[in-house]
């Protein structure tokens, strides 16, 4: 995107970033609330030879630094703190063609018999 500045009857162009998809989610969610802790569980269908398109990790790490409380349980299976973090995660995933599933976490003391 291009943008056109006036400065004392000169013009010039100056070049300004298009916003990542992350900070698009991120503004997109901005009101979500909710405590608690969320498993999101993703999985791409790439078929023969495909991959995951690396844009989708740098956005992923985008989220994870900007959210804080969302580590990795294992390669597709995110655990975060909080909705807003889980909603990001589940629409970066939807937004690359990912199927996603967002499990809410309740711990329980489990007794032996």
């Amino acid at each position: 995107m291009k943008q056109t500045l006036y400065s004392i009857g000169v013009m010039r162009q100056v070049s300004v970033p298009r916003k990542s998809i992350a900070d698009k989610l991120l503004l997109e969610l901005e009101c979500i609330g909710g405590n608690g802790d969320y498993l999101v569980v993703y999985d791409f269908s790439v078929g023969r030879g495909g991959r995951i398109p690396l844009r989708f990790y740098r956005n992923l790490r985008i989220l994870i630094e900007r959210l804080g409380g969302v580590d990795f349980v294992q390669k597709s299976v995110l655990l975060c703190k909080g909705k807003k973090a889980a909603l990001a995660v589940a629409k970066l995933v939807e937004h690359y063609g990912g199927n996603v599933r967002i499990f809410q976490v309740v711990e329980r003391d489990v007794e032996s018999c």
